[in-house]
C-alpha cells in the first residue's frame, strides 16, 4: 500500500521509485532515496553540475557540515558537461586534504540534470542518498529533519512548494513562479 503525508516542509511516500520524478519535479525537491542494501557509507550527497564555476565553494560549507556529523558519508560531484571552469575548480579542490570524501564523476557533453542525478544515484555507496543543488537553495542543515522518517519511509522529501512550506531564501522570481 503506498502512503503519501503532506508535512509543511516535508513530504513522504512509501514505496516511491526514483523514476516517477520529471525533470521539473527534480528542480524543486531534495531527494534521499534509501537502497536498504549494506554499504560502507551511510549518507551519499549527489551534486549534479552545469556551469557552477561560481558556486562551487558553497561546496566547503557542505564539507563542513557533514564533517561535523557522526556517519560516514561522501560526496559526489556530477559535472554535466559544463562549459566553463567548473571541472577545474573542482579538481583543485578535490586535491586539498579536507575533501578526501569528494568524487568526480565528469562527461563532455551535457545530457541535463535528471541524467546527472541518475548518475551520481547509482554510482552512490551510501545507504541513503540525498541529492541537493550546490546553489544551496535548501540549506545542507535542513538535512537534520530527514533521519526522523528514514526508518518508516523509502524516500523523504523536502520541498518548497509544499503548503505552509516556509521559504527563507527565496529563488529568482522565474523559479519560484507556480507553473
Amino acid at each position: 500500500m503506498k502512503k503519501i503525508i503532506f508535512f509543511p516542509e516535508i513530504v513522504i511516500k512509501k514505496d516511491y521509485t526514483f523514476s516517477n520524478l520529471s525533470l521539473q519535479q527534480l528542480h524543486y525537491f531534495w531527494i534521499i532515496i534509501v537502497y536498504m542494501r549494506p554499504n560502507k557509507k551511510f549518507l551519499s550527497v549527489i551534486i549534479p553540475l552545469y556551469n557552477e564555476e561560481e558556486r562551487i565553494n558553497n561546496l566547503a560549507r557542505i564539507h563542513q557540515y557533514l564533517s561535523s556529523q557522526k556517519f560516514d558519508w561522501e560526496i559526489i560531484l556530477v559535472n554535466d558537461g559544463s562549459l566553463d571552469n567548473t571541472k577545474i575548480t573542482i579538481n583543485k579542490m578535490l586535491k586539498l586534504p579536507n575533501f578526501k570524501h569528494t568524487r568526480l564523476i565528469s562527461y563532455s557533453q551535457n545530457k541535463g540534470k535528471g541524467f546527472a542525478v541518475k548518475t551520481g544515484m547509482l554510482r552512490a555507496q551510501g545507504e541513503y542518498r540525498l541529492f541537493a543543488d550546490i546553489d544551496l537553495s535548501t540549506q545542507i542543515e535542513e538535512f537534520d529533519k530527514f533521519p526522523a522518517y528514514l526508518e518508516k519511509s523509502s524516500v523523504v522529501i523536502g520541498s518548497r512548494r509544499v503548503g505552509g512550506s516556509r521559504v527563507l531564501i527565496h529563488q529568482p522570481s522565474l523559479r519560484e513562479k507556480t507553473r
